[in-house]
C-alpha cells in the first residue's frame, strides 16, 4: 500500500489527537450513530460523513498531528472532505471492515492512536491498514 493511500485510509478510519499518551474522547459519545453492522464499503456519503465527524471528534478534531514514541506519525484528516475521500479507499482495500470495528477501536484507545497496532480492539483495523 502506498504511503499516500495508507495516510488517507488511516486518516479516514482513524485520526489522532495532539498527545499520543492521552486518552479520552474529546466529547464524542461511544457511537457514531451509523449502524454498527454496516461495512465501510456499504456506507452512503452521508453515513461516511457522520462516521468521519464522530471519529475525528473522538480523536481531538480535524487537522491534528502526533508523533508516537516509536517515531511514527499519525494525523487526523484536514477536513471532512478528505476523510470521505479516504473512506473511498477503505471501501476497496478493506471491504469487510465494519463500523463496529472502527468504533470499538476508537473507544478502546481514545485519543491514543499510537496504540492502533497493539490494542486487541483494533485488530481488524490494524490488519486492514497493514500494521
Amino acid at each position: 500500500m502506498t504511503t499516500v493511500v495508507k495516510r488517507l485510509l488511516i486518516g479516514a478510519l482513524f485520526a489522532a489527537s495532539i498527545s499520543c499518551g492521552s486518552s479520552g474522547g474529546g466529547g464524542a459519545g461511544n457511537s457514531s450513530g451509523v449502524p454498527r453492522s454496516s461495512t465501510i464499503a456499504s456506507l452512503t456519503t452521508t453515513q461516511s460523513a457522520t462516521l468521519c465527524d464522530w471519529e475525528d471528534a473522538k480523536q481531538g478534531g480535524y487537522g491534528r498531528t502526533v508523533t508516537c514514541t516509536d517515531g511514527s506519525t499519525r494525523t487526523t484528516d484536514t477536513n471532512q472532505a478528505e476523510c470521505i475521500a479516504g473512506m473511498g479507499y477503505a471501501k476497496t482495500l478493506c471491504p469487510t471492515l465494519t463500523v463496529a470495528d472502527v468504533e470499538d477501536c476508537a473507544n478502546a484507545i481514545g485519543a491514543n492512536l499510537c496504540e492502533i497496532s497493539t490494542d486487541p480492539a483494533c485488530a481488524n483495523l490494524a490488519a486492514c491498514l497493514g500494521y
